[in-house]
């Protein structure tokens, strides 16, 4: 091999540090490329998150700028992965919840005697036969906090417990409860379910407890896709599983594609992409997003006078980090919210608004859990309620019953 002329000037790639020589990048466009990067790191309060925006950041560049075939390639495979994996997986989960419950849009439980699943679809051991004018009947409508998620067998929800200490202070005035709560349900899943079969079980007054997710979730129901309701996608699973969940939560909240992509196109947007937008923004952002679950808890009051006459109460309950910083350590829904932010009581001021407005009464049970000294109310890792909480939940609702003169 020829030595080099000592006076032939260096070629341009000699000049070019190692890293980008073998990049095939100028020393300014490194520069440029850090700068973007540390711009859009700084949106990011983790580094997980700083770092998968780097990543896009240089793929994106070696992609569209570079044409960097290997990049391109690398970034086609992954994509294309990445859907095939999520659309099988669809199918998968769907396969799975289908064990228990309908895969239409308002997923009903599937009637498994066993279970204590009545043919209904209902959390009661037994038929709506069984309820008669000669007891004072409660329909409590909600969702797995009504219904009772994660609570071990032999261990009861709060719709069971409200029955015992009515039963105990007055055992001759007779006075039976039901649940007709399931997971992922709301207010308009659940005015559908009652307008179904809520007349068979001749209440003499129906219940509705309003959950954190309920706000979102009517829109979902209302506006989402009605064949695709399940909230996690075998993507979100695996990030999740890898330790990119949160920088995934982050992104598509800072980002919220789905909205400004609505909005380049002239749609509406009918749904915040943030599931818990109610506490995690002030109250007067979260508004124009609250009409439709006023409108349904409107409908279920005006069925449930009209119809069924009988009266009709709202019941909101709290989650853990709305009153409390020492429940659920482990809590596996942190990424969604932030614990003692400034907007996470913003549900409860919407509440006392709503209730000038409303035709039947609204109550919270915020008040009850903060002011209990027992703990713990949740599981660990879990913001469902345990036994206790539900103990602490049937209270308060005793105190409601009280309230409206339905017991004394």
């Amino acid at each position: 091999m020829p030595l080099p002329d000592p006076d032939t000037p260096p070629s341009n790639d000699e000049c070019k540090p190692p890293m980008a020589a073998a990049a095939g990048l100028k020393r300014r466009e490194w520069l440029a490329l850090a700068a973007v990067y540390l711009l859009c790191g700084l949106h990011f309060s983790d580094v997980a998150t700083t770092l998968v925006i780097g990543l896009m950041t240089l793929l994106g560049y070696q992609c569209i700028y570079r044409r960097n075939r290997k990049a391109i390639l690398l970034v086609v495979s992954v994509v294309a992965s990445f859907v095939a994996f999520s659309y099988a997986g669809k199918f998968v989960i769907r396969r799975a919840i289908a064990l228990t419950n309908q895969t239409d849009v308002d997923h009903r439980l599937k009637p498994n005697k066993a279970a204590g699943i009545n043919s209904d679809g209902l959390r009661c051991p037994v038929e709506a036969s069984d309820f008669t004018a000669d007891t004072r009947n409660i329909i409590f409508l909600g969702d797995s906090y009504t219904y009772g998620f994660k609570l071990s067998p032999g261990e009861r929800p709060f719709p069971d417990l409200v029955e015992d200490l009515i039963g105990g202070m007055n055992p001759a005035k007779r006075v039976r409860c039901v649940n007709f709560g399931w997971t992922s349900s709301s207010p308009l899943l659940s005015g559908r379910l009652l307008k179904d079969f809520g007349a068979k079980y001749k209440p003499s007054l129906v219940v509705l407890t309003l959950d954190m997710t309920d706000f979102h979730d009517d829109l979902r129901y209302a506006y989402g896709d009605r064949e695709d309701v399940f909230e996690v996608s075998p993507g979100e699973f695996v990030l999740d599983r890898v330790g990119l969940g949160d920088a995934y939560v982050q992104l598509r909240r800072r980002w919220m594609a789905s909205e400004y992509w609505s909005r380049l196109l002239g749609r509406e947007v009918m749904a915040p992409y943030d599931k818990y937008f109610i506490v995690n923004q002030p109250l007067e952002q979260s508004r124009p997003f609250l009409s439709e679950i006023e409108t349904n808890l409107n409908d279920i009051g005006g069925y449930c006078k009209e119809t069924l006459k009988v009266p009709f109460v709202v019941v909101m309950v709290p989650r853990h980090y709305q009153y409390t910083d020492v429940e659920c350590p482990q809590d596996n829904e942190t990424r969604f919210y932030r614990r003692g932010g400034p907007y996470v009581l913003e549900a409860f001021r919407w509440l006392e608004d709503f209730r000038t407005r409303a035709a039947f009464p609204c109550y919270s049970l915020l008040d009850d859990f903060k002011s209990s000294t027992e703990h713990p109310h949740c599981f660990a890792d879990d913001p469902h309620w345990n036994q206790l909480g539900h103990t602490i939940a049937a209270r308060g609702m005793m105190r409601v019953l009280r309230k409206e003169g339905f017991v004394k």
